[in-house]
């Protein structure tokens, strides 16, 4: 049974606003992107992004030095994710996702070392009038819930029915990690919380609430093989202990190119890490999915690649300057998007025809920009099936 989430406040989740004066003249100049469509001169990941007067803000987490204390929220902005330029950063706060309260006021949560237990981090969220702040301080979300453990990664669904967090719980080297869902009924930020429990969720991180068709939907990504999946929310969103109870609708399966070959060919580890989903139908026909990327496994050197889906299947993506050599005329310098030769076989960008605005093929037959042939994602599979992402 199907149950509604027309409870889902409105533009809240919405990553292209429903009304077309809001969405300017922005666009996805699609003929114009290779892959990867954005990187810089030091490690980026963890994105979310939203089309906002006119405008593409995507946020980020990016590296300045070696450690995590050097960690803070990138933010750049652009008007066709082709030409990109920097935006006023959010601070140092890793691991960004960005929503919209009932009040108007923009909301972004995140994650900071807590001082308390050296080597932890806490999620926290701050609000702001304009994405390019100032921002509030910061406000602790769950205070109280695992003191000892590090908390990261949450995410935000605005309900009529209050607010739920989804977090991941664990140190990063550790086997014994858990995913957690809380509750504040008063729909505020300061809570007070509930703990519900863990969710029937596979071992994921990088989470983010989607309203899709009148349901409620979650991304995440699979770890340690990283791998952007859709699950679906199996009961009533009205009843708190439902956020708990999750079905499987389909993995993202997004191919493996010289940037985001991660650690070891056919080991995925940063293949297509903090998948993020912009449903952009109202502005274009299409899904697209963002998502990071490197060529090593160790995370310090973890570098972004953001992915776009969209018809039956879409992508672009972006990585490390030092992956693209040359130059093209319309391409943002070096400075600026990290890859200087767009049409290197290692900036690929892939795409399909579109097909049904809705759905998406489980096979997903892609034709590269740099390759004449179609080839398929997952070898052996029919392309003649289509799962709509709303089913």
């Amino acid at each position: 049974m199907r149950h509604s989430s027309v409870d889902a406040v409105p533009d809240a989740h919405d990553c292209v606003p429903r009304k077309a004066a809001d969405r300017g003249d922005a666009h996805v100049a699609w003929k114009q992107l290779r892959n990867p469509i954005f990187a810089i001169d030091h490690m980026t990941k963890d994105e979310t992004i939203r089309l906002i007067d006119g405008t593409w803000h995507l946020f980020f987490s990016e590296r300045l030095g070696g450690d995590a204390e050097s960690t803070r929220t990138g933010h750049w902005v652009t008007t066709d994710l082709a030409s990109w330029r920097p935006a006023p950063p959010a601070q140092r706060w890793g691991s960004p996702d960005i929503t919209r309260a009932a009040d108007g006021a923009y909301v972004l949560t995140y994650q900071l070392p807590d001082a308390a237990n050296p080597g932890t981090d806490k999620i926290y969220a701050s609000t702001a009038s304009d994405p390019d702040g100032p921002w509030s301080d910061p406000i602790r979300l769950v205070p109280g819930l695992f003191q000892s453990e590090r908390l990261i990664d949450a995410a935000l669904a605005h309900t009529a029915h209050g607010l739920f967090v989804m977090f991941k719980r664990g140190l990063h080297d550790s086997s014994d990690q858990h995913i957690g869902v809380a509750w504040s009924p008063s729909g505020s930020l300061d809570g007070p919380w509930t703990y519900l429990g863990e969710p029937d969720l596979p071992w994921s991180e990088n989470f983010e609430f989607v309203p899709i068709n009148g349901t409620w939907n979650i991304v995440l990504t699979t770890i340690p093989i990283h791998r952007p999946a859709l699950y679906r929310l199996a009961g009533d969103p009205s009843r708190e202990k439902a956020w708990l109870r999750w079905k499987k609708v389909r993995a993202f399966d997004v191919p493996q190119e010289a940037w985001n070959r991660g650690h070891t060919p056919g080991i995925t580890h940063e293949t297509a890490n903090s998948g993020y989903l912009c449903d952009a139908r109202k502005l274009d026909g299409h899904w697209y999915v963002f998502y990071a990327g490197s060529t090593e496994q160790d995370r310090h050197r973890a570098l972004e690649g953001l992915a776009a889906l969209a018809g039956t299947a879409r992508h672009v993506s972006t990585r490390h300057p030092s992956q693209c050599h040359g130059s093209a005329p319309g391409w943002p310098s070096s400075a600026q998007s990290g890859c200087a030769n767009p049409n290197s076989a290692a900036c690929a960008s892939s795409h399909t025809k579109p097909g049904e605005p809705n759905a998406i093929s489980p096979s997903w037959s892609w034709k590269s920009t740099a390759r004449p042939k179609p080839w398929m994602l997952v070898p052996g599979t029919a392309a003649s099936s289509h799962l709509p992402i709303e089913q």
